[in-house]
C-alpha cells in the first residue's frame, strides 16, 4: 500500500513546471501539501495574467468539473451586481423596496427584515446569525433543485441581530439568489450563466447534479481550469462596493475575502461541502495577487480545518503574499 501510494506521489512530483518562480512555487507548494497529508485526489491550476493555466490533479480528471461549495459566493454577488445595473435598484435598495418582486417569487419580508439592504446581504453584515444551511448534507446532496427560496425563507424566519457586525452564513446569499429570480424572471443558473459565466467563456460552469440545492450559497461546479480562470477575471472592488470588516485585516465584500497588503489586495475564497462522515465531501480554495497571478484548489473529501488552513497558508506563502 506504501510503494503504490509513493509511486502516485512520484508521478505527480515529476510533472514538468512552468518556468516562472512564482507559479512554480505555488504548485509546488500544493504538491508538498499533498505529500505531507496524505491527500487522496486533489486538482490544481495556476496562471498569470496573459498567459495559459497549468493545471495538475492527482487521482481525478483534470479536466471534470469540481464541486465549488462556498466558492459559488462570488459568482452569485458578481451576477447579482450585473442585475442591478440593469435596473433602477442599487446595493443600498432594501428588501422592503424589493417586496413585490419577492412576494411574486414566494418570499414574505417581515417587518423585522424590511430595512436589510442587498449591500449587507452581500458583506455578510445583515444580522443574520442562525445558518439554517448548516446540517442536512445527505438530505441535500443529489437534490434535483435549489433550495434558495426555502433558506432565504427560513432564514428570514430567525431573530435578527441588528449590531452583530460580520456574521458568516449561507442564508445571506440564499436570498440575494431568490432577488437574483425574482428580479430577473429567470433562475439563477440561467441569470449567472448569461450574465458571468458564459461571457468568460466558462463552459463547465453549471450548478452540480449533486450540489443543486446550495444554489447561490453553495451549488456550483466548474472545471480547474475555468475555476481559476474565472477567478483571474474577477472585477476589482470599487470604493462603494459594500464590504465588512472579518477580522485579521480581512473584509468580505463581492463573496470573498480580501486583505490590503503593501503589494495590493489578495483575494482568497474558501468552500466545504462535509458530510462529517468518514470525510466525505467536496473542498475548494481560491487565491489572487493585484498584479495578475491566480490559483485554485480542489479536494474531493474533506480534510481537517488545520489542514486545509494549511493548504492556503502554503500558496499564500508561495504567492509572496504576508501569511493571513
Amino acid at each position: 500500500m506504501w510503494s503504490k501510494a509513493a509511486a502516485l506521489y512520484a508521478t505527480l512530483l515529476a510533472a514538468p513546471l512552468t518556468a516562472d518562480p512564482v507559479l512554480d512555487a505555488m504548485e509546488e507548494g500544493w504538491r508538498s501539501w499533498a505529500e505531507e497529508n496524505g491527500i487522496r485526489a486533489t486538482a490544481f491550476s495556476v496562471m498569470r495574467e496573459g498567459g495559459p493555466p497549468i493545471t495538475r490533479a492527482l487521482n481525478m480528471d483534470p479536466d471534470a468539473p469540481v464541486i465549488l461549495a462556498s466558492v459559488t459566493k462570488p459568482i452569485t454577488a458578481i451576477c447579482l451586481d450585473m442585475v442591478l445595473d440593469e435596473m433602477p435598484w442599487s446595493w443600498a435598495t432594501t428588501l422592503s423596496d424589493l417586496r413585490a418582486p419577492l412576494t411574486a417569487a414566494g418570499l414574505t419580508v417581515s417587518a423585522e427584515w424590511e430595512g436589510v439592504t442587498l449591500g449587507a446581504l452581500s458583506s455578510m453584515s445583515s444580522g443574520l446569525v442562525t445558518d439554517v444551511t448548516q446540517g442536512g448534507y445527505f438530505r441535500r446532496k443529489n437534490a434535483e433543485k435549489t433550495e434558495d427560496l426555502e433558506q432565504a425563507a427560513n432564514s428570514l424566519a430567525t431573530e435578527r441581530q441588528a449590531d452583530a457586525g460580520y456574521v458568516y452564513n449561507n442564508g445571506n446569499y440564499a436570498i440575494l439568489g431568490v432577488v437574483i429570480a425574482a428580479l430577473t424572471g429567470e433562475t439563477t443558473e440561467a441569470a449567472c450563466q448569461s450574465r458571468v459565466t458564459a461571457p468568460l467563456g466558462l463552459e463547465s460552469a453549471r450548478l452540480s447534479d449533486q450540489w443543486r440545492a446550495m444554489g447561490s450559497a453553495g451549488g456550483w461546479e466548474m472545471a480547474p481550469e475555468d475555476l481559476v480562470r474565472f477567478t483571474l477575471a474577477l472585477p476589482e472592488l470599487t470604493d462603494d462596493a459594500p464590504r465588512a470588516k472579518a477580522g485579521e485585516g480581512a473584509f468580505f465584500a463581492g463573496g470573498s475575502l480580501t486583505w490590503e497588503t503593501e503589494d495590493g489586495p489578495f483575494l482568497v475564497m474558501r468552500g466545504a461541502l462535509c458530510g462529517g462522515l468518514f470525510g466525505i465531501g467536496d473542498m475548494a480554495l481560491i487565491l489572487r495577487r493585484e498584479d495578475g497571478v491566480a490559483a485554485a484548489v480542489a479536494i474531493k473529501g474533506c480534510v481537517a480545518p488545520d489542514v486545509f488552513l494549511a493548504l492556503e497558508e502554503t500558496l499564500t506563502y508561495a504567492a509572496g503574499q504576508p501569511e493571513n
